[in-house]
């Protein structure tokens, strides 16, 4: 096998393989006829060259010193005339795209870990494809690549090749008053209608050219006539409706704190009634209620949260949160908390730890970074100290002295995991480390897969009863309690490894 191998700079060139931040604008990928590239942008442009040859037979796993050129491709051309074949994994197992000769891609969600480089497509493109493959365009050998459809920097247009075969276009139509201009002459009656005309319009009115069509004038009479009918509609809504309360749904920046809010009052009730706050699993919102996930059935639920069948969920009418009060001194009764999608939030101290997350590698590192730095943002946070290990060390937070409640470490893939894990504290590690006692799947773009078993539907929402008040049989103790001390979750474990 023969050719040449140019890389943006040298890595024994820094001590202990550290890269200078700036390197890979310091040199132009070469992205001429029989060599392929790869990039640092979806657009081909103003990133710098990553990686480049002219091997026309070739595979290249890019592991361990190479992670500066995986992480950083977005965008890959290939003027050789192999295929070419870029995976996200160093096994060949997750085909991210298949670049026939002459062709480019951008917008890659993720970075290249291997890719293969042989003369057929079935040698080069092989293995199991890790999403949708994004469309390779081509291009003409002197023509500068364009982006198009990329989605990480919106539309793009097609490339222009100024140097092919010049393509018939149709002779721009210039707008006219009178639309006998866009019939044909009329020289025989059997000639009168050669084509489909637009619109139909009267003879008479064909004939003549001293206005607009009556068709078309109609036609923007009642489009500007349902335009004011909507305007005055929505003035009209904001009149009646602008001082009520907006429609609360998932995705509504305030419902992080009236979740917030809701618990706060819930533990209050508890302690009026002399019980402890339910052991939950999941809290959810949506634009009606908020939904207590439990880790064991509960019927007692107080003040004016409502009991599905079973006891296993617990709801309250979004609209009734905001006329109730608490104590200004309550800490949180569940600290660690942990958003995975809007509008759900998932509590570690109540599933067996450790949490690993499994999937796609640099999807589940960066998982574990954002769980940890919303964790951080939370308005629960007081009193949760977030440490991360072969993490950035922003996303870390101690807590205050003698406030500290809770304790969460983030811990990346290859380091080591703690085999136990004391009471109101929660570990969750990238992979799956021996003794891993819940698994949560990421998805590719980085998002965790809800565990399916804590989100069962109820067979019916119309609430049992209300809560009354008296102590309750559940061990579930305050949210920060030691994960898996009993049996009710021993079933918090999420399937598959991704």
């Amino acid at each position: 096998m023969c050719g040449v191998l140019a890389v943006a700079f040298a890595v024994v060139g820094f001590p202990g393989g550290a890269v200078r931040a700036d390197a890979r604008a310091d040199t132009t990928c070469r992205d001429d006829d029989g060599w392929w590239c790869l990039y640092g942008k979806p657009d081909l442009k103003d990133g710098g060259g990553l990686i480049a040859t002219n091997n026309p037979d070739t595979d290249l796993k890019m592991d361990e010193n190479w992670s500066f050129f995986n992480d950083a491709t977005r965008s890959a051309s290939n003027r050789t005339s192999s295929f070419v074949g870029l995976y996200d994994d160093i096994e060949f197992r997750g085909m991210m795209a298949c670049l026939p000769p002459g062709t480019w891609v951008g917008g890659l969600r993720a970075g290249v870990s291997s890719l293969r480089i042989h003369p057929g497509r079935d040698e080069a493109c092989t293995g199991p494809r890790s999403g949708a493959l994004p469309r390779p365009v081509r291009f003409d050998p002197e023509t500068e690549p364009t982006p198009e459809g990329d989605e990480e920097t919106g539309e793009r247009e097609a490339p222009k090749s100024p140097s092919g075969k010049p393509k018939p276009t149709k002779k721009p139509v210039k707008p006219s008053a009178s639309p006998k201009l866009d019939l044909p002459p009329m020289v025989a009656p059997s000639s009168l209608l050669p084509q489909a005309p637009p619109l139909a319009v009267p003879r008479a009115a064909a004939e003549k050219d001293d206005g607009v069509p009556p068709a078309l004038a109609i036609a923007v009479v009642a489009f500007l006539a349902l335009a004011g009918l909507g305007i005055g509609g929505w003035l009209f809504g904001l009149r009646r409706y602008g001082a009520g309360p907006v429609p609360r749904t998932a995705t509504d920046p305030g419902a992080i704190f009236r979740v917030h809010h809701a618990l706060l009052c819930m533990a209050d009730w508890c302690e009026q009634d002399g019980r402890d706050v339910p052991r939950v699993r999941a809290v959810t919102i949506d634009a009606t209620e908020v939904t207590l996930h439990l880790a064991a059935s509960d019927v007692e639920a107080p003040g004016p949260w409502r009991v599905a069948p079973g006891g296993r969920t617990w709801h309250l009418f979004v609209s009734d949160i905001d006329g109730l009060t608490t104590g200004t001194d309550r800490l949180a009764p569940y600290p660690l908390l942990v958003p995975v999608r809007p509008g759900m939030w998932l509590n570690l101290a109540a599933f067996p730890g450790p949490v690993a997350l499994t999937g796609h590698r640099k999807a589940a590192r960066g998982a574990a970074v954002t769980l940890a730095r919303r964790l951080r943002e939370s308005p629960w946070r007081e009193g949760v100290r977030v440490r991360t290990v072969g993490f950035p060390p922003e996303a870390s937070v101690e807590a205050e002295a003698g406030t500290e409640l809770a304790r969460v470490v983030f811990i990346n893939d290859g380091m080591q995991v703690p085999g136990k894990i004391p009471p109101g504290s929660a570990v969750v590690a990238v992979g799956l480390p021996d003794g891993a006692g819940t698994v949560w799947r990421v998805r590719f773009g980085g998002s965790v897969v809800p565990p399916a078993e804590v989100f069962g539907k109820s067979p019916d929402r119309t609430p049992v009863g209300v809560g009354s008040k008296g102590s309750s049989s559940s061990s579930a103790g305050t949210g920060s309690d030691d994960s898996g001390s009993d049996g009710s979750a021993s079933d918090g474990t999420g399937g598959g490894d991704g």
